[in-house]
């Protein structure tokens, strides 16, 4: 707007938080109703400074900012990634391959998963009777897709299900359940992987196992593909010049277990080359 406009604005933005000035935002995700932002001293890049960072839970509804206990990790945190169907949890991958699971009020390393850089990662809807476990799909920069059953204490469950040949860094992994038209019981399952510049789509039966094996045995992936970056632009890392993101929305009816969200109708990919949008049809 010119500075000299008497017009009103026509939007005005009152900041949910602001970091201290002796502090900066390195990476931010959002969960259910709640912003988790992770900030570092300024002029420190994180833990591999010396510098350790600190992660804020921030209750949307409310403002309220509670400040998260964190497993100490000399590297510097390389990506975030938080439960959208639920506030209680996120994760924390640092670039040297070490991982940070926080649930509620407490972390603690990923033992299992050392030495794996993760790029993508995947919420599978909360079992009810499960409370406190999450099952996620985790995504490496060498195109591994790993399953994961994350407990408070222990990973419960830790498999490779996949990987992608030809190998690629995966930025963004995205799953949905659903039932098959006219069959309420035969349970299956949507899983979404994204690359750079290649999406894939794995379409089976409701455990991860069995989805992932059909697929282990084509000579040949079928996925969606675009150009490389252009010419002369550099390469961004995985998780932060590429992302996958299923468009949800709430107080509907559907969506799976243990959830008020309806089944996502459209996903977004963020791809070296732009911006891809794609409509979703269930059980169709």
């Amino acid at each position: 707007m010119p500075a000299d406009s008497s017009a009103a604005a026509i939007v005005a933005l009152d900041p949910a938080w602001r970091p201290a000035a002796t502090e900066s935002l390195r990476l931010a995700a959002a969960g259910d109703g709640v912003l988790y932002l992770l900030t570092s001293p300024s002029g420190g890049g994180g833990s591999s400074s010396g510098s350790a960072p600190s992660l804020r839970r921030l209750t949307l509804a409310t403002g309220e900012a509670e400040v998260l206990e964190l497993s100490r990790v000399s590297a510097t945190p390389a990506g975030l990634f938080a439960d959208p169907h639920s506030s209680t949890s996120v994760l924390i991958a640092h670039a040297n391959g070490d991982t940070v699971y926080v649930h509620r009020s407490r972390s603690r390393v990923l033992g299992k998963a050392r030495g794996l850089l993760i790029t993508a990662v995947a919420w599978l809807r909360p079992d009810p009777s499960r409370s406190d476990t999450r099952e996620v799909l985790l995504g490496s920069s060498s195109g591994a897709i790993f399953e994961a059953a994350l407990e408070p204490t222990r990973t419960s469950r830790y498999r490779q299900l996949f990987t992608l040949s030809p190998p690629a860094p995966l930025c963004g992994l995205a799953a949905e359940p659903f039932v098959s038209q006219g069959a309420p019981d035969d349970k299956r399952l949507f899983v979404l992987a994204a690359t750079p510049t290649r999406y894939y789509e794995f379409v089976g039966p409701a455990s991860l196992e069995a989805l992932f094996a059909s697929y282990r045995e084509l000579s040949h992936l079928g996925h969606v593909e675009v150009e490389g970056p252009p010419p002369g632009t550099a390469w961004p890392p995985p998780h932060k010049g590429c992302s996958l993101d299923f468009d949800r929305r709430r107080g509907q009816e559907g969506g799976g277990r243990g959830s008020g969200a309806s089944p996502p109708s459209a996903f977004a990919w963020l791809s070296a080359r732009g911006v891809y949008c794609g409509s979703l049809l269930f059980g169709a």
